[in-house]
């Protein structure tokens, strides 16, 4: 499940985006963070450069309007690049992440 990160009551944000992916590169494990501007299903992958999904984070998951964190424990995985999606509606945010062993 996803942690609540900020909600500031009647403040809506403009936009949506990955915010950030700390740290960067990482080893082992890493937080994602999404703002959302409006309610809605998102989806949040982790994918290699074949473009295979390693990890779903949140797969048409409903959420509120705000910031959330996710976390990725990336044990077991090789070392490398991978992209970050986030995808709300027809909106898709992409982030290059880089795994270090």
């Amino acid at each position: 499940n996803p942690e609540f990160v900020n909600n500031n009551a009647g403040t809506n944000p403009n936009h949506y985006e990955l915010l950030s992916v700390y740290p960067n590169p990482f080893n082992d494990r890493m937080s994602l963070t999404v703002e959302l501007p409006d309610p809605g299903l998102i989806s949040l992958e982790i994918i290699d450069l074949r473009g295979s999904v390693c990890a779903c984070l949140a797969r048409d998951d409903w959420m509120n309007i705000g910031k959330r964190r996710f976390e990725w424990d990336a044990r077991g995985f090789p070392a490398g690049t991978y992209q970050a999606r986030l995808a709300l509606g027809e909106k898709i945010v992409v982030r290059n992440i880089v795994l270090l062993k």
